[in-house]
């Protein structure tokens, strides 16, 4: 299967904000708050984005490619975006939940 290729844009934010988080960010609370100031359709555009790690995080996990460091993200991630399927809040048909976090 060919490997999806990320565009030059979207890997120049995920390593900016890779620094961020590794020394300019004081606070995931208050970095979240002030990302929900933000005007109302880039909120949406924003919590996609953090759908779609999670959504990744969660994939990671059931594969098994996590350690110590970020099992507990990965985990936390594969148990919300099930919960997120069961709910029918999210539609994904390629995410098996056959092989649900339990």
């Amino acid at each position: 299967m060919e490997q999806e290729r990320i565009a030059k844009g979207d890997l120049e934010f995920a390593r900016h904000f890779e620094d961020f988080v590794n020394g300019y960010m004081s606070s995931a609370e208050k970095t979240g708050k002030a990302m929900a100031e933000a005007h109302r359709y880039l909120q949406s555009q924003m919590f996609n984005v953090c759908l779609a790690y999670i959504r990744q995080l969660a994939e990671n996990y059931r594969k098994g490619y996590y350690d110590p460091r970020n099992e507990r993200a990965a985990r936390l991630s594969a148990v919300a975006y099930e919960a997120l399927i069961d709910a029918d809040e999210v539609y994904d048909p390629k995410y098996d939940i056959s092989k649900a976090v339990h």
